[in-house]
């Protein structure tokens, strides 16, 4: 595609985005939009009611009536339904945004609001911005940076050591604005006990792994708001397959308002990756992510598709196992159970992912309704758990916030159907069918302008070439300041293959300096990753540079102050 063709594209969506804010921002409050030849599924109750028309005015649903009964006035904006049915937006209940252009593709699929379960200063940001109307995008709510123990389930999270450092924790996600506290698997039963404690004094929810040493009574009594993955259930069970005992702890649960995600559409997915990884990356919706966020997609990179048969039985396995926990859930408890898409783990696009594991429920034994309700009024009524100020979603009412999606039929005959919406409404600006094919191609094309910049730089790297990765990066970084040009995970731990050695940090002066150049290029990519100047750190102590080192691992405590290693680096190059 031409670079003038790309240009046009762009144009088109900044003007559907300018229309759109002129319609549900500014202007003459007294203007409306307005569905006619529509029928409603509310998800209230699964009637769909015929020949309606739904008005609009600002972000705001204001009135549902028959079509009849619509009196057309000055300035509205009518939109024919064509006889199609309007649902509620639908909404991911876990998502990871790495990078920008996740928030734009999840409208395409339909959904407008979103969970993310990882969050940094930057993800506050956009989320103000994105408030204010000025991106084409899904609204969203985010916790902070993990809270783990120490040493971590996983890096780079933020991990701490002791009772204290928890509450320290809490305090500071709470006063930088993030919605809710997402807990992670090490953390120690009194450290657990105290993030719930100190999130109850603050006002703040808790949400995301049940720590490995935490009893169902300690989950019930935090309150923990969602279990993030449905297999995180079985640390807390009684049983495996025991459904009279399962049943008995869903309703303990229930009667605490914990709500779990299944994650099912996603363990089925990784479980192929071994054996069938081009069924995931040939799929059209792969061309819409950008290049750094498929990064971890990809063979040689994927760690999905680096496991054995062994591995992908026992995934499917737990699939099966979180599917019939669901069906038990659902007869205990029908708004217990939510949809989340864990988008954008190897296996999980984001946008269509919430829409496979919807009619992966459905699988599971749900009614469509029921299944649908996991993405709609389930997962709203978590939002309004973690953050009670947030606007009315989930249902079509008066009152409601106009996010909605317009489909050709009933979803309640053919969950298919969600996979092509004739035209999505973002608080309350309309964007239609073409509209989204226009974005779409804008965002294709966009890609693969990006691919040549993030794979020529990935080459580089892999093939252990860091002066020319360096030269690449900052030729790329002039061009385009904040341009992603790699995912979070990929170049953190591959670093990690120059930056040790048999005894330690690498004592080779060569695998040190090209550590240091691996590294600066991170910190500089994730600046607000308390881990990515820790790491550079470590290389920069390794190449014997101790003054630099200490610089970077102050700059990791200014970020997360009670960050283990990064202390323990200091005292280390403190005392040297």
């Amino acid at each position: 595609m031409s670079r003038e063709k790309i240009c046009l594209l762009a144009a088109l969506i900044v003007s559907f985005v300018a229309t759109g804010m002129a319609r549900a921002q500014g202007g003459n409050e007294q203007l409306r939009t307005v569905f006619l030849d529509v029928s409603v599924l509310s998800m209230t109750t699964p009637e769909v009611v015929t020949d309606r028309a739904v008005i609009i005015q600002g972000d705001a649903i204001v009135a549902i009536t028959e079509r009849a009964n619509y009196e057309q006035t000055k300035g509205d904006q009518v939109i024919d339904g064509k006889g199609g049915v309007l649902i509620p937006g639908l909404i991911d209940a876990h998502v990871h945004i790495d990078h920008p252009q996740d928030l734009g593709m999840l409208p395409l699929y339909g959904v407008t609001t979103a969970v993310n379960m990882r969050g940094l200063p930057w993800h506050l940001r956009a989320r103000q911005t994105i408030r204010e109307g000025r991106r084409f995008s899904a609204d969203f709510i985010t916790s902070g940076d993990y809270v783990d123990g120490y040493p971590p389930d996983m890096l780079p999270m933020t991990s701490v050591d002791g009772v204290a450092a928890a509450r320290r924790a809490v305090i500071a996600q709470h006063s930088a604005g993030f919605d809710f506290i997402k807990v992670y698997s090490e953390l120690s039963r009194e450290q657990y006990l105290a993030v719930c404690d100190q999130a109850r004094q603050l006002g703040i929810g808790v949400a995301g792994h049940i720590p490995d040493a935490v009893s169902i009574e300690d989950l019930t009594a935090c309150p923990h708001a969602n279990v993030a993955h449905g297999e995180q259930l079985f640390k807390v069970l009684g049983s495996r397959q025991d459904s009279e005992i399962i049943a008995a702890d869903l309703e303990a649960l229930s009667q605490a308002s914990v709500t779990v995600t299944g994650n099912i559409s996603l363990y089925l997915e990784n479980a192929k990756q071994p054996f069938d990884l081009d069924q995931l990356i040939d799929r059209p919706e792969a061309k819409l992510i950008h290049p750094a966020t498929f990064q971890p997609f990809r063979p040689g990179i994927n760690r999905y598709a680096r496991r054995d048969e062994a591995w992908a039985e026992r995934v499917t396995e737990v699939a099966k196992d979180v599917q019939a926990i669901s069906r038990l859930a659902e007869n205990v408890d029908s708004s217990m159970l939510v949809a989340g898409s864990d988008m954008p783990v190897a296996g999980a696009y984001p946008g269509i992912s919430l829409l496979q594991e919807i009619e992966s429920y459905a699988a599971a034994g749900l009614s469509p309704f029921q299944a649908l309700s996991t993405a709609t009024i389930n997962a709203a009524r978590l939002i309004h758990r973690l953050d009670p100020d947030f606007p009315s979603i989930g249902a079509i009412v008066v009152g409601a916030r106009a996010d909605l999606v317009l489909l050709e039929s009933n979803p309640l005959a053919d969950l298919q159907v969600l996979r092509s919406p004739q035209g999505v409404m973002l608080r309350g600006a309309w964007y239609d069918k073409a509209q989204l094919a226009a974005i779409s191609e804008s965002l294709i094309a966009s890609n693969a302008d990006a691919a040549t910049r993030v794979e020529s730089l990935e080459s580089a790297v892999f093939a252990g070439n860091l002066e020319a990765a360096r030269q690449l990066f900052t030729f790329y970084r002039q061009h385009s300041p904040e341009e992603i040009l790699f995912a979070q995970y990929p170049y953190f731990f591959f670093g990690f293959s120059l930056l040790y050695g048999d005894e330690g940090l690498t004592d080779d002066p060569e695998q040190a300096q090209k550590a240091v150049l691996l590294y600066d290029m991170y910190q500089q990519t994730y600046p607000e990753f308390h881990s990515a100047h820790h790491v550079y750190g470590l290389a920069l102590e390794a190449a014997g540079d101790k003054p630099g080192a200490l610089a970077a691992q102050k700059k990791a405590v200014s970020i997360h102050a009670d960050y283990p290693p990064a202390l323990k680096a200091i005292a280390r190059l403190t005392a040297e």
